[in-house]
């Protein structure tokens, strides 16, 4: 109560940045140390300075990792309870995962129609995420796949 958080977005977007970064930092390095010292080299030679071989070179190489890593988090984050329930206290701010808790209360256990129409709503933007990022995440597994 301090900071003044509850009830405010901070309250869920502080913990969710700086949590979780231990995993991303890890698949990330093994992504990095994954690209030969060769095509940073060829960079070099051709006068890219050590950004440029980062983002010319070696970031488009990382990319299906980078999107990978960006789906696993937005799902977690996305299907979080706990903590926006303990947060944030005014059920008109809540996020959706807690909103279908409640909706489901609301409804009963019974009536399964508009249960399952709520989950399927829901579950859209998760969907939408995954077949955009299948793309990427399918081209990072076949051109890992081909012998240089």
């Amino acid at each position: 109560y301090q900071f003044n958080l509850v009830n405010t977005p901070w309250a869920l977007v502080l913990p969710w940045a700086a949590g979780g970064q231990v995993l991303g930092v890890f698949l990330m390095r093994t992504a990095f140390e994954g690209v030969h010292i060769e095509i940073r080299e060829a960079a070099y030679v051709d006068g890219a300075t050590h950004f440029q071989q980062y983002a010319q070179v070696c970031l488009p190489l990382v990319w299906p990792m980078a999107v990978t890593l960006a789906i696993m988090n937005f799902v977690a984050l996305y299907n979080d309870l706990v903590w926006p329930l303990i947060v944030m206290q005014e059920r008109a701010k809540q996020v959706v995962a807690v909103g279908l808790l409640d909706f489901t209360a609301y409804v009963g256990t019974s009536d399964l129609g508009p249960q399952m129409a709520g989950y399927a709503i829901a579950s859209l933007p998760l969907l939408l995420v995954f077949l955009f990022g299948m793309r990427y995440y399918i081209a990072g597994i076949s051109s890992g796949a081909v012998k240089m």
